[in-house]
């Protein structure tokens, strides 16, 4: 019994480890799991200041791991506030040219400030770069480009005045048998060639373009 709970307790910090790693350890995370792991520290170091709390109390603080989550929680969703940035750029004028490598030069700067993994960098600028071609080919005057990311996701945005071009759909849902396992690696290149979600809208003239990528 006891080597059994050791077992699982063991795999579950390993798993924990491993989901607070997968994420750049921002400052935000770090107060998030900093003021998390001291609040349920203070569960076993000051039992006598949580038993002279009201009874009805005890259900959220009778343990470490439901102190950590109640602190870790609210914190989180309060932080997540304002966790979107932006950054913006004109392309077809003189000095930015609508082109992918226009566009790339301006994505690798943002890429390492954002501190987005070079994998990512790589499949978002494969769909960018043919994406900025045939909206080029499309548009009547300059192409506006906003660029967001978050923990989470990265969203390329165009808007122009123009038609919409045919766009490849958004990444398709692999689903594969013992038999299909062989192609695995096709297909898990292909995906890779897609974004996450495409969304399109056209008022007139004006059109809008929304490439959404999960990280």
């Amino acid at each position: 019994m006891a080597a059994a709970l050791f077992f699982n307790g063991a795999l579950m910090l390993v798993s924990g480890i491993q989901i607070v790693a997968s994420r750049p350890i921002t400052l935000r995370a770090s107060i998030i799991i900093g003021l998390s792991v001291l609040a349920a520290l203070t569960v076993p170091i000051f039992p006598d200041f949580y038993r002279s709390l009201p009874g009805w109390t005890q259900q959220f603080t009778g343990s470490i791991i439901t102190m950590a989550v109640i602190v870790a929680v609210p914190l989180n969703a309060t932080f997540l506030l304002g966790m979107w940035r932006y950054s913006y750029l004109r392309l077809g004028t003189d000095s930015k040219p609508a082109t992918p490598a226009a566009f790339d030069a301006f994505f690798e700067k943002q890429a390492n400030e954002w501190k987005i993994s070079t994998e990512d960098v790589t499949r978002v600028r494969s769909v960018v770069d043919a994406a900025i071609e045939d909206v080029a080919a499309n548009a009547n005057g300059p192409v506006e480009l906003s660029l967001g990311c978050d923990s989470f996701d990265v969203m390329v945005m165009f808007r122009y005045q123009g038609n919409l071009p045919p766009l490849p759909d958004a990444s398709p849902k692999r689903v594969m048998v013992e038999e299909q396992s062989f192609v695995s690696g096709l297909s898990g290149y292909l995906s890779g060639l897609h974004a996450d979600r495409i969304e399109r809208s056209a008022k007139g003239e004006d059109c809008e373009i929304k490439l959404v990528f999960q990280l």
